[in-house]
């Protein structure tokens, strides 16, 4: 299985310090995780452009968890939101994302969406 994390999710578990790839080994054993580039440039944006200082240095946080774990990137074009969720549906991946937009655009798709609950618990939405 593979699961695409956009940047609200990276950021989420910056903010609140989970660690993604031990929970998704816990929850589904071995998993493919990627990391579209759009999401990279946007971690890059917000580290630099958030208004709140805290946003800043998590965006900054996950861009560097992203770096040291050498989570896979994958090369998308176009709009991010529509990007992940044309490349999930071609490539049969699952999305961790707690982006409501987003989440209506993946399982308009079929693709299966993973969110956040209670800071550290991911579940199927």
């Amino acid at each position: 299985m593979e699961i695409v994390l956009d940047t609200n999710s990276l950021v989420y578990a910056a903010k609140y310090k989970v660690d993604l790839i031990e929970t998704f080994r816990m929850k589904f054993g071995i998993v493919g995780v990627s990391v579209p580039n759009l999401v990279i440039d946007e971690l890059k944006n917000i580290s630099k452009t958030a208004e709140k200082k805290s946003d800043q240095e998590a965006a900054w946080l996950a861009y560097q968890i992203v770096k040291q774990k050498r989570i896979n990137i994958i090369n998308l074009k176009g709009p991010t939101d529509d990007a992940i969720a044309v490349y999930a549906s071609q490539n049969n991946a699952a999305v961790l994302t707690n982006d409501l937009q987003l989440r209506t655009l993946l399982i308009e798709r079929g693709v299966k969406v993973y969110t956040f609950r209670q800071k550290s618990h991911i579940e199927e939405w």
